[in-house]
């Protein structure tokens, strides 16, 4: 049969005919604009089974004969494959030039997210409030962390993750999990500070700072107290230990710094609570002397003394 071209200007209803179609199967190996430069092609090649899309002389995209679509890619690896190397290959927009998200391939393989906002925040939305984020080696063994860089990814401040070569210890450190490791959980809930290897609940290996705060006046203790030093050299000071509700473990050190004087240094419990061992529920504090307490839920115990040799 004779190659048969259709052109607009030769249709004038909604059928063809004529002796060179057969009217029942109208096979088309393509449809393309007057030059030829912009077309749909159903197979470049016998039995190819593959439909390729130009525009302006270049192919832009391609569905094969497994179903793979390719944008830019003439042969698609998967069903959706875009091929770019000069920018995003995928945006995301809900404002046209405005609000949106770009997904990048690296020329390294690296999978970056970028986009318009100034400030992203980027989110994980479950259903009813559930949220789960895998992260996953892509090997039989292998670490799964997470890094953070504040210089475009030159280096890593520090990573978060599981260190598999030891012991699937979570841990946290700088650059690399495993490179000074700043802190480690292991299997059984120990947090080693410092160390890799914690032996207790928690195993600190360095120094150790509490909160340390002076006043010469009443005061009541708060969540931001730790040790409070007294001086009442000027006048009596009353330091009360805060509702020990809710608070059962929490632990204060309080002690007296001034040397002379008649005045006094009490310590009290909020109304309804305990200091256990001591009449009327308070505490003298002697010049010198240092108390530390214990929350027990419904009130106080006194779990350390110490009196100074007074000058």
């Amino acid at each position: 049969m004779a190659k048969t071209t259709i052109k607009g200007s030769a249709i004038f209803d909604d059928t063809v005919t004529g002796d060179d179609v057969n009217e029942d199967t109208l096979i088309l190996s393509f449809i393309r604009d007057v030059d030829g430069d912009t077309k749909i092609q159903c197979e470049e090649a016998a039995d190819e089974d593959t439909i390729r899309f130009d525009t302006a002389g270049s192919e832009r995209a391609v569905i094969t004969s497994a179903g793979s679509v390719g944008i830019g890619s003439a042969s698609p690896d998967r069903k959706l494959d875009i091929l770019d190397a000069t920018a995003p290959q995928l945006r995301l927009t809900h404002t046209d030039n405005t609000n949106y998200v770009d997904l990048l391939s690296t020329d390294n393989g690296d999978f970056e997210i970028t986009g318009s906002a100034t400030n992203p925040n980027y989110k994980f939305v479950g259903t009813n409030g559930n949220v789960a984020l895998l992260v996953q080696s892509d090997a039989t063994e292998g670490d799964a962390q997470l890094g953070f860089s504040v210089d475009a990814g030159a280096t890593l401040a520090f990573s978060i993750g599981v260190d598999d070569s030891d012991s699937d210890k979570f841990k946290i450190g700088s650059s690399l999990i495993d490179v000074d490791t700043s802190v480690t959980i292991d299997s059984s809930q120990n947090v080693g500070i410092g160390t890799t290897v914690p032996r207790s609940r928690l195993s600190l290996k360095g120094s150790f700072s509490r909160v340390l705060r002076s006043t010469n006046s009443n005061t009541t203790l708060t969540i931001s107290d730790s040790t409070v030093l007294i001086d009442a050299s000027g006048g009596n000071v009353t330091v009360t230990l805060p509702s020990a509700s809710g608070i059962t473990g929490r632990m204060y050190t309080v002690k007296r710094t001034d040397t002379t004087g008649s005045y006094t240094a009490t310590l009290a419990v909020a109304t309804g609570d305990a200091l256990e061992g001591v009449t009327n529920d308070t505490a003298s504090i002697a010049q010198g002397q240092a108390l530390t307490v214990q929350c027990t839920g419904s009130g106080w115990v006194i779990t350390a003394e110490y009196i100074a040799p007074l000058p």
